[in-house]
């Protein structure tokens, strides 16, 4: 085949090809005009229903209004002829009420004495009461005292003469002297050249532990604390 057939065959499909591409536009576009025209009678059947349905809507209310007023109507005349009816009983009522006030009145009044009697009458219960209430305290805490009293008296031996002041202070210097005991015991125990042993200047509770004292820490070469030793209060 020559360039000359080549150049012929190659511009037929061309021609083909335009000519298939043009066909699918067609139907593309017929097929989108198709709908459009589907959605616009869509449309407008809704647009249809929603007027019916508006103007049902409207008609109801127009005769459900009419009904209310033909109601009310009716009711007014009722209204009035039970008015018309009730007048001469509601006279009666009045005079009744005029009289049953009066009567009203001197029974709130003697309602209010009888209430200000019982207010005075639980305000002297209440005196009364706090009064014994009182008096049993104090009973109770004179009670406490003296046991407590008879308990010291217990702790100390007779022939201190009741002086109470004193053993505490001897109790005191004894659980003192135990304590420098067990940090002299300690730093006899734990003493090194190399890591001196240092003894807390204050004795200290521990943070966590209440029922702990620090008594001591051990000091590193290096300067730093190593460990803390701890004395447990028995």
């Amino acid at each position: 085949m020559n360039q000359i057939e080549f150049n012929v065959e190659k511009e037929r499909k061309l021609e083909e090809r335009e000519r298939k591409q043009e066909l699918r536009r067609k139907k593309i576009a017929e097929v989108v005009e198709r709908r459009r025209k589907e959605k616009e009678e869509e449309e407008r059947e809704k647009e249809m229903e929603l007027e019916k349905n508006e103007t049902k809507i409207k008609t109801e209310v127009k005769d459900n209004n009419e009904d209310k007023n033909m109601i009310d109507q009716d009711s007014e005349m009722n209204k009035d002829q039970i008015k018309q009816k009730n007048e001469p009983i509601r006279r009666k009522v009045d005079i009744a009420t005029l009289l049953g006030m009066k009567s009203s009145s001197a029974v709130k009044r003697k309602r209010e004495e009888k209430e200000v009697k019982l207010n005075d009458i639980n305000q002297d219960q209440k005196i009364e009461k706090k009064n014994q209430t009182q008096e049993k305290e104090d009973q109770i805490k004179g009670n406490n005292e003296k046991g407590q009293e008879e308990d010291q008296r217990r702790l100390v031996p007779d022939d201190m003469d009741g002086n109470y002041n004193e053993v505490i202070e001897n109790q005191r210097e004894t659980q003192t002297s135990n304590i420098s005991q067990q940090q002299e015991n300690l730093q006899q125990q734990y003493h090194n050249p190399q890591l001196p042993f240092i003894v807390a200047t204050a004795i200290a509770s521990h943070p966590i532990f209440p029922d702990l004292i620090i008594v001591g820490a051990r000091i590193g070469e290096d300067g730093k604390k190593s460990g803390l030793f701890l004395l447990e209060i028995k």
